[in-house]
């Protein structure tokens, strides 16, 4: 059994070389559940004192 196992050698390495980047490229380049620009949200600020904002200082 030892020396079937040593035998033994991967006939297709090359190919499996090609698969693993391959399926690399996939999950590299696969969308991730952002379908396009959400854009920007409407911003909120508070200030206090005058119309100026001289009072935030």
């Amino acid at each position: 059994k030892v020396a079937m196992a040593a035998a033994f050698k991967f006939p297709a390495a090359g190919h499996a070389t090609s698969i693993f980047f391959f399926l690399i490229a996939v999950v590299a380049f696969s969308p991730t559940g952002s379908y396009g620009d959400a854009g920007w949200q409407s911003g909120h600020a508070t200030f206090y004192g005058g119309g100026d904002a001289s009072g935030t200082m």
